[in-house]
């Protein structure tokens, strides 16, 4: 995120390693191949939207990241039916599971404001209710640049300022990223966990829930332990992803999870 801080690449590769073979233990996994000048591509968690057995292909917000999207088409192509790969119109701004979670087979949250803008959330909602007419799409504002104070980080993505705790039906979130509605919103749906600005500065909210009782972190402290165990989460494994954090993400951001 900031061009004067170059990552350590052997130690960005280990630390990838760690986190695929972890998986590889759990569940199946699928590696898209990386394209040379596309570095962000390893944030595969942005790609785009699985659902069954089609994909919704991100338009990014950003020009840097525009032409992973054909790199991307192509790996999906190759794992989905060919002509269940969507994709949006100009304009119509959408980052994937960066911004999209699932509460379940029938609810998702797309967050909105920073990057995804509200055309992307409504083209999106469009295609998955051809699959499933019953999906709920559940929009939620975040800050927009303009209203983060100067001192304060940038929350660019949903999955890097709001977790979900599928188990507990919690959020562990740092609020200043959201409109207040959207955290009127968040009440209704489950408890919340607010997690600090340090907290969320170390990407504690980018965790990956792997079952009911096991959650990969990139990093935790003794008060956000207390509240996993207590909301059922007792297996916490951390892995170090500072050279990731350093381009602005961490455990989540390089997985993408198929909704089945």
């Amino acid at each position: 995120m900031q061009p004067h801080i170059r990552p350590n690449k052997e130690l960005a590769n280990k630390q990838w390693f760690t986190l695929f073979t972890s998986l590889l233990q759990r569940a199946s996994v699928f590696v898209a191949q990386p394209k040379d000048g596309l570095p962000d591509m390893v944030f595969a968690a942005n790609a785009g939207l699985l659902y069954r057995n089609m994909v919704i292909l991100s338009n990014f917000f950003h020009e840097e990241r525009r032409r992973e999207t054909a790199a991307y088409a192509k790996f999906f192509r190759e794992y989905c039916d060919r002509e269940n790969v969507w994709a949006l119109p100009n304009g119509a701004f959408f980052e994937g599971q960066g911004d999209a979670i699932w509460l379940d087979d029938n609810r998702i949250l797309i967050g909105h404001g920073v990057r995804t803008n509200l055309s992307g959330v409504n083209k999106v909602g469009n295609i998955l209710r051809k699959y499933n007419p019953s999906i709920e799409i559940i929009p939620l504002p975040m800050k927009p640049p303009e209203q983060i104070p100067a001192n304060e980080p940038l929350f660019y993505h949903l999955d890097t300022c709001l977790l979900h705790l599928p188990k507990a039906k919690s959020f562990m979130i740092y609020k200043n990223a959201f409109l207040p509605e959207a955290i009127d919103t968040l009440h209704k749906l489950g408890n919340i966990a607010p997690v600090e600005l340090e907290e969320a500065s170390q990407f504690v909210c980018n965790s990956f829930v792997v079952d009911d009782e096991t959650i990969f972190v990139p990093w935790i402290n003794d008060r956000l332990k207390i509240i996993l165990n207590r909301l059922g989460y007792t297996n916490i494994k951390v892995f170090d992803m500072c050279e990731f954090i350093k381009a602005g993400g961490s455990v989540k951001c390089l997985i993408l999870d198929h909704q089945q």
